[in-house]
């Protein structure tokens, strides 16, 4: 919802809504525009993750095959079809994978650590997680998530700083 919030905002500031812009859309387009407003808007912003994420598997190969020529044809691949699908420019995508990071950090995994590193400490009574076998996993999941928190505002600060 935080991304529709965000697509919603560019849209409008770009004037995609302006009676006249509205009226030059295809009825497929403007239909689009009008759900989008709605809470099904959600749901048309799936194919966008799905394309996010087959960038990202697909980039494995790309740098196999092709070096770092090839990431950057993957990247340019996918992006344009995300740009053919939403009609926005590639910083305004840009800018909601950047969206969608700090989205993920601050609503799923930091609360999430939290809550891991209360069952490890001892905060959260959890029987189920008692035995040796489950401290393992508790354990692993506390690390793994602290190591992705880390890197994701490592990387986030590292870009701000470029900005």
């Amino acid at each position: 919802m935080a991304t529709q919030s965000c697509v919603i905002g560019i849209k409008f500031s770009q004037g995609d809504f302006e009676p006249q812009a509205f009226a030059k859309n295809s009825c497929i387009g403007k239909l689009i525009n009008i759900a989008l407003l709605t809470f099904a808007g959600c749901f048309l912003l799936v194919p966008l993750e799905v394309l996010d994420n087959l960038t990202k598997i697909f980039k494995l190969p790309g740098l196999l095959l092709g070096g770092t020529n090839g990431v950057l044809w993957v990247q340019d691949f996918f992006t344009a079809i995300k740009k053919w699908l939403t009609k926005l420019n590639a910083y305004q995508l840009a800018s909601l994978e950047q969206q969608r990071k700090v989205t993920a950090l601050l609503f799923e995994n930091l609360p999430f650590t939290m809550l891991v590193f209360a069952i490890k400490v001892g905060l959260l009574q959890c029987h189920e997680l008692s035995d040796g076998k489950s401290s393992v996993t508790v354990n692993i999941a506390l690390a793994s998530t602290f190591l992705q928190v880390a890197i994701t505002v490592l990387m986030t600060w590292v870009e701000s700083k470029w900005l």
